[in-house]
């Protein structure tokens, strides 16, 4: 082969690549994230609880979550007049080759398992947004504050002896809780109880769940905890509030919810609309800025005081200015 020929031979090998290269780059949506930068967080690339997608579908912690998704498929077929599977992979079927394109490197699943994969996910995620419009829809609430902004917000937190500890009420002004006892097993307790309503369906109550969230919004930090402590809501037995403060704020990590049953829905909203007082912002406004610590106060005390001071002050030289400038009455009666 000539010189000729292999510098054309590798001029068209090189443009068909290139060609080839612009063709799948154009087409390209979805990578794999490289390893180098995978390295620095492995757990911000990983999916926790579902996988979408091929890349981390065979994972075996996720795989339970796979029959969630046939779940939700089952939804949708119950939904839709058209309930015919058969319909579904027929309409997807001539989207494969696509689909497939749109991956930065070759996907190895055959063709059915790449179908099945392509309906599953597609459903899943098309029914959690119809949900979803659905956890905004409803939900016309939203969370409430700490019990340190609460407090500053007028709120009053009160124990009372309900039917259960998860009777919790707010009643003008009042926010009434049963008691609960803090111990060595009560985080255990909570959470496996939490984890078995994450099995139940949307439709279900989640009472345990929702108790956690509530708290999980009263509790920010020890502050909180002193607080309902102070009240007798919280009986501390393990004796350090920020460890208490500490459980309660990490009881609801990666926990679903709350759902469009939230059982303290209303309750949000009517505590929501006490702090979204006028009087009530103010009051808020006020000790947060100016009575949140007793130095603070001493300082607004001082302040109010001086202004005092200065104001008897300004008006009695008034009215000494006054006197020495009005005649007596007797030296008036003379010239007239």
């Amino acid at each position: 082969m000539g010189s000729n020929d292999v510098t054309q031979a590798c001029s068209n090998s090189l443009n068909g690549k290139l060609n080839q290269l612009s063709m799948e780059r154009s087409q390209c949506t979805i990578y794999r994230v490289h390893k180098h930068l995978r390295n620095v967080n492995m757990k911000a690339y990983e999916p926790e609880v579902i996988a979408i997608g091929p890349y981390h579908r065979s994972k075996d912690n996720l795989q339970m979550m796979e029959d969630h998704k046939l779940c939700y498929l089952r939804l949708i077929l119950e939904r839709k007049e058209i309930n015919n599977i058969e319909t579904y992979v027929s309409a997807i079927e001539p989207l494969e080759e696509e689909a497939r394109k749109c991956y930065a490197e070759p996907i190895t699943l055959n063709s059915p398992d790449f179908l099945e994969m392509l309906i599953l996910d597609g459903c899943f995620i098309i029914d959690l947004n119809f949900r979803e419009d659905e956890d905004n829809e409803r939900r016309r609430w939203r969370f409430i504050n700490n019990a340190t902004e609460l407090r500053e917000a007028n709120v009053k937190f009160k124990r009372t002896e309900g039917v259960s500890l998860f009777d919790l009420r707010f009643e003008d002004g009042n926010m009434l809780l049963s008691p609960l006892t803090i111990e060595d097993r009560t985080e255990s307790l909570f959470r496996n109880l939490v984890a078995y309503e994450q099995y139940f369906g949307d439709g279900q109550t989640n009472y345990v769940t929702d108790y956690v969230k509530f708290l999980d919004c009263l509790i920010d930090s020890s502050r909180d905890v002193a607080i309902l402590s102070r009240h007798g809501i919280i009986d501390n037995w393990l004796g350090d509030d920020e460890v208490v403060a500490n459980m309660f704020n990490k009881l609801t990590d990666s926990v679903a919810g709350p759902g469009t049953h939230f059982v303290y829905a209303n309750i949000f909203h009517v505590v929501n609309k006490h702090c979204n007082g006028r009087r009530n912002r103010w009051m808020a406004k006020l000790r947060r800025n100016y009575l949140n610590s007793p130095w603070a106060v001493i300082s607004v005390l001082f302040a109010v005081l001086l202004l005092l001071l200065t104001v008897t002050q300004t008006v009695c030289s008034i009215l000494q200015e006054c006197e020495s400038t009005t005649p007596p009455l007797k030296a008036q009666a003379q010239l007239v």
